[in-house]
C-alpha cells in the first residue's frame, strides 16, 4: 500500500459504498418476498450463461409493460432532458414500481431517481445533444484494495453484463466507479426503460462481484 493510500481517512474506508447498502436492501426485500438465496458450482461459462438466461428472464415483466406506442420514437424529435423527464415520470414503469423521477437543473440538467425494487439505488440521467447516459455509483476508488486487480475484473464484467459498462468518475471531487449505458437521443422510450431496468440489475449484481476487491 503506497503512502497515499495510508494517508486515506478511516472514516472514508468505513464508508458502505452506494451499490453495496442497496444491494443489502435488495436481498431483505428479495427475502420477504419469499425468494431464497441459491448456491452452486459450475463453469465460468455456465455461469456467463446462466446471467444470461435469468436476465432475459427478469426482464419479461417489463416486456409485457411495454406497448407498441412505447416503440415510437416521438416524431423522430431527439431528446431533451425536460421531455425525457415527462415521459418517464408518466409512464407505468415508474407509476407500477413507485419510483419517483426528479428534475435537477444547473449547468447540465440532469433527472435523479431511486429504483425501490433494486435497494432504492440512486442512477442519474444525463442527456446531452448526442446522447443520453444512465449511470449509478458502483464504488469509491478510495475502498479499492488493489486497483490493478479491481480494474481487470471491471473489463472482465463488461463481456457478460448487457447493455452496461463500467466506468470512472470524479463525483464531488473523488473518483468514482460507476455502472452506465449509452443511448442515443432519438431511442425510444421503450429501449431507454429497458436501459434504466438493465442498469439497476447489473448494478446489483456487479456489487456483490467487487466484494472481494474493496478494502
Amino acid at each position: 500500500m503506497t503512502d497515499k493510500q495510508d494517508r486515506t481517512p478511516q472514516t472514508a474506508r468505513k464508508r458502505s459504498p452506494a451499490a453495496t447498502e442497496a444491494q443489502r436492501r435488495y436481498r431483505e426485500r428479495q427475502k420477504g418476498a419469499g425468494l431464497v438465496s441459491l448456491q452452486l458450482s459450475i463453469s465460468p461459462v455456465e455461469r456467463d450463461h446462466l446471467m444470461a438466461c435469468l436476465a432475459a428472464y427478469r426482464l419479461r415483466p417489463l416486456t409485457a409493460q411495454l406497448t407498441g406506442k412505447d416503440y415510437d420514437d416521438m416524431d423522430h424529435q431527439p431528446w431533451t432532458a425536460q421531455r425525457l423527464f415527462d415521459a418517464l415520470s408518466g409512464h407505468s414503469y415508474a407509476h407500477d414500481r413507485g419510483i419517483q423521477f426528479q428534475m435537477r437543473n444547473g449547468g447540465d440538467p440532469m433527472i435523479e431517481a431511486e429504483l425501490p425494487h433494486y435497494g432504492d439505488l440512486p442512477v442519474q440521467i444525463v442527456v446531452t445533444e448526442s446522447e443520453i447516459r444512465a449511470s449509478s455509483v458502483l464504488c469509491s476508488a478510495s475502498h479499492v484494495a488493489n486497483t490493478a486487480a479491481f480494474n481487470e475484473m471491471c473489463l472482465r464484467l463488461n463481456l457478460t453484463f448487457p447493455l452496461s459498462d463500467f466506468g470512472l468518475l470524479d463525483v464531488s471531487g473523488e473518483p468514482t466507479y460507476v455502472v452506465f449505458g449509452q443511448l442515443s437521443t432519438h431511442s425510444s422510450i421503450a429501449n431507454i426503460v429497458e436501459e434504466l431496468e438493465t442498469l439497476g440489475h447489473n448494478t446489483i449484481l456487479a456489487a456483490h462481484e467487487i466484494q472481494p476487491f474493496l478494502a
